[in-house]
């Protein structure tokens, strides 16, 4: 049996993990809105479009990221049912997780679809 303070801790430590894992989602999700409504202004002008320069290679970071994030999403599932009874020591905190890495699953699940099937219109607009 642990002590409660280092029960404390280790939940602490393992809710700390589960939102750093959702954090990537969350990000490309907001990188793919944003392109996506400047390119939804007026897809043909310029004036509208992201102008990268050298940062192009962002791009096929945040590709990337968009099919790393529901893997890592599945790693905070993993982490909270491998560590349920540590995470139950705070109340409410477990419920929080569960549907914060829902929302997030469902999100990447979006990303995803918005990126990888066909034209990613956040990118390169509508042409």
């Amino acid at each position: 049996m642990q002590p409660e303070g280092e029960l404390h801790r280790a939940a602490a430590r393992y809710r700390r993990r589960i939102i750093w894992l959702t954090i990537p989602t969350l990000l490309t999700l907001a990188v793919e809105l944003v392109g996506g409504w400047r390119y939804g202004k007026d897809p043909y002008s310029e004036r509208y479009a992201i102008h990268l320069g050298p940062l192009r290679p962002l791009m096929l970071l945040m590709l990337a990221a968009v099919v790393v994030c529901p893997l890592l999403i599945v790693a905070g599932f993993a982490i909270l049912f491998s560590k349920w009874n540590t995470l139950r020591v705070k109340k409410g905190w477990l419920s929080t997780l569960l549907l914060l890495l829902m929302l997030s699953l469902l999100l990447s699940m979006f990303s995803c679809a918005w990126s990888c099937t066909g034209h990613p219109t956040w990118m390169d607009g509508y042409r």
